[in-house]
């Protein structure tokens, strides 16, 4: 971009000249940053080379190039702090190439709405590796066939992440932020390394291991093929198909947090009104905190070794369990204001297979369980 600011500061000067003399190889159209054919800037601002009328640079209205080849592509990434605007897919054929396409730092890659394809064809095994060192910000792109190796303080918005055969990874290393992120695909993984962070403000959906920091209102939530593996710690409101081998906390501006079809391994904490379709191997304690809330555990899993603590306060419920198993020796504790005689830590006599407990009595869950405690409704001491 240097280089065509210049040309332009000494087209007037020279290329009469350089013309009269005819001594000026076409060629370095190219060179100078002249990549574009002149049909591709139609509706652009246009500069022509003063070499070959032929070839031009089309100026998108905020100052980028709007059209490249993928050589020309190839080529542009590699200006720091420099700005691509991309208004069409491009589809790069990598047969033979290198298969490490590194961007330069704090370079911005910027697609339409409609989301301009990047496809890396024709690669057999050899998958290309994007990386981005620092300060990079890719937008409205959907990258197909290719891994993408983030470093940090990077920024993503609306990215899809696609592949055609083989898997398509994105791993996150450093503190880096995204909006709409979607590795739905299958086989692709997204991955935060531990140390790093990863900032989603909304529609984090994904597979893959979180091993250093997550923070997101929502995590997983259209992924229905596995579960992602929260290794790390997880600030977020909403989440589902999750793993829980870490640290579980709540984002300050979340009216409510819920936990769906998860697996919970780690003992953790959720103010919700619903969690529904878990499997519990250790304990999760429920804090009903309003007082017009339903709560009920839909077709929960309780292992032997799993507790459910649930906090009613003065919450008028519509059903204690709804569809649960409880594995024999499980255990759920209820605190509840309007309906004391329920209170206390409860034991699965045997193994029992989607019961439904509707009326809020002792005599209902003695027909499943045994009262073998006390219960105040704090929270757990093991439970952060």
């Amino acid at each position: 971009m240097n280089k065509i600011i210049l040309t332009l500061l000494l087209t007037t000067s020279l290329a009469a000249s350089a013309n009269a003399q005819n001594c000026v190889n076409p060629s370095r159209c190219a060179e100078l940053g002249y990549r574009d054919d002149v049909g591709k800037c139609s509706g652009r601002k246009t500069l022509l080379c003063p070499f070959d009328s032929n070839k031009a640079f089309c100026i998108d209205p905020d100052g980028g190039s709007g059209f490249y080849t993928c050589d020309d592509f190839l080529e542009a990434i590699k200006e720091v702090d420099g700005v691509i605007y991309l208004s069409r897919g491009l589809e790069c054929d990598m047969t033979g190439k290198s298969t490490s396409i590194r961007f330069a730092e704090g370079l911005k890659v910027i697609g339409t709405a409609d989301q301009p394809k990047i496809e890396f064809i024709n690669f057999g095994e050899n998958k290309p590796t994007l990386t981005l060192p620092g300060r990079n910000t890719f937008e409205n792109l959907r990258i197909v066939n290719a891994d993408i190796s983030v470093s940090g303080n990077d920024k993503f918005i609306n990215i899809q992440a696609e592949n055609i055969s083989g898997n398509a990874d994105i791993t996150f290393d450093g503190a880096n932020k995204a909006v709409r992120v979607n590795t739905c695909n299958s086989g692709n993984t997204t991955t935060v390394t531990a140390g790093s962070s990863l900032e989603a403000t909304s529609d984090f959906n994904a597979l893959g291991e979180i091993n250093g920091t997550l923070i997101s209102g929502y995590v997983n939530n259209n992924c229905y093929k596995g579960q992602i593996n929260i290794n790390g710690s997880l600030i977020g409101c909403n989440i589902r198909y999750s793993s829980f081998n870490g640290s579980l906390s709540s984002l300050k501006d979340c009216k409510e947090q819920k936990v769906h079809d998860s697996t919970i391994n780690v003992p953790i904490a959720i103010t919700t009104s619903t969690a529904q379709r878990n499997t519990i191997n250790s304990k999760l304690y429920i804090d009903v905190s309003t007082s017009t809330t339903t709560w009920t555990t839909v077709r929960s899993i309780v292992n032997s070794n799993g507790e459910i603590f649930v906090n009613m306060h003065n919450s008028s419920v519509s059903y204690l369990l709804s569809d649960d198993t409880f594995i024999k020796g499980s255990r759920i504790a209820f605190f509840s204001e309007q309906y004391p005689e329920i209170n206390g830590i409860w034991k699965a006599k045997d193994t029992t297979q989607e019961i439904t407990i509707s009326k809020k009595t002792a005599a209902e869950l003695k027909k499943y369980f045994t009262r073998i405690g006390d219960w105040d409704g704090s929270k757990p001491d093991d439970i952060n």
